[in-house]
């Protein structure tokens, strides 16, 4: 059976959209297990969770949301958290939520890994030579031209 446990904010945040929400979910899903932890024991397990604020939503003691979820969402990772249950698949499996008719939801494992694999590394690449530098050829010497003679004016 799932468990939903709401942890409400320490400083009272949200605390009606929480109520509110379990409310919902009680009434939508009657084979979850819906509890709202006390305000003295929300501290401790905001802590647990590695948090210093709520409010935030824990599904069969895995922390899935930080804040109010939409219901669709809730039931969504509602849905995932089963089949994860079921499958015995680690928390890390993905998976995928689609609406088959008005109300039922079908979860089915995503086959792809959870990261691409790091690429093998590559030798450095092979640079040819650097091709010789072009050292450009000196003018070559202006040829002795003769001297006109310029007549002289009278």
């Amino acid at each position: 059976m799932t468990t939903v446990l709401f942890v409400p904010s320490v400083q009272g945040h949200q605390v009606q959209r929480v109520k509110a929400l379990a409310d919902r979910l009680r009434a939508r899903e009657p084979g979850v297990t819906v509890e709202i932890a006390p305000d003295a024991g929300a501290l401790e397990l905001l802590k647990k969770h590695k948090l210093q604020f709520g409010p935030a939503v824990v599904i069969d003691g895995r922390l899935e949301f930080v804040g109010v979820p939409h219901l669709r969402l809730l039931l969504d990772r509602i849905a995932i958290s089963r089949k994860r249950a079921e499958q015995g698949m680690p928390p890390t499996a993905q998976y995928e939520v689609f609406e088959r008719a008005a109300g039922s939801r079908v979860v089915s494992l995503v086959d792809r890994p959870a990261a691409a694999p790091a690429p093998k590394e590559a030798p450095p690449p092979v640079l040819p030579a650097p091709p010789a530098p072009v050292v450009p050829k000196p003018p070559a010497p202006l040829a002795a031209t003769p001297e006109k003679k310029v007549p002289a004016q009278k």
